[in-house]
């Protein structure tokens, strides 16, 4: 520790990592991290389901266009993850609003919690 070098290097020096480049792994979205963009998600169905979109197709169009905007505010993996459970599960969700099902409840009944 004395010589300055970084513990990197004084890893490599006793052989305890490997030589060369350090890779940088794309960081992914961990599962609590889906979860939560599910809730945030069925959260906003609700929201537009409550306020006179009852049409599926009509709330489907309408949460497409929010998991859009939702990468401004919880990065673009979320916003791709949202556009695949809404479309994967938009006749549950939809069936979910309609029987009054809990955000959280919907999530877990699709699998995203």
């Amino acid at each position: 520790m004395s010589t300055n070098k970084s513990s990197r290097q004084t890893c490599q020096d006793i052989k305890e990592c490997p030589q060369g480049p350090v890779v940088k792994r794309q960081k992914r979205q961990n599962p609590q991290d889906q979860c939560r963009t599910c809730e945030i998600i069925i959260n906003i169905a609700q929201y537009h389901f409550h306020n006179n979109i009852n049409d599926q197709n009509a709330l489907q169009q309408q949460l497409l266009i929010e998991c859009q905007h939702l990468a401004q505010t919880e990065g673009p993996t979320a916003s791709k993850n949202c556009i695949n459970i809404v479309n994967a599960n938009i006749a549950k969700i939809f069936a979910d609003m309609k029987s009054g099902q809990s955000p959280r409840q919907t999530c877990v009944d699709i699998r995203e919690c």
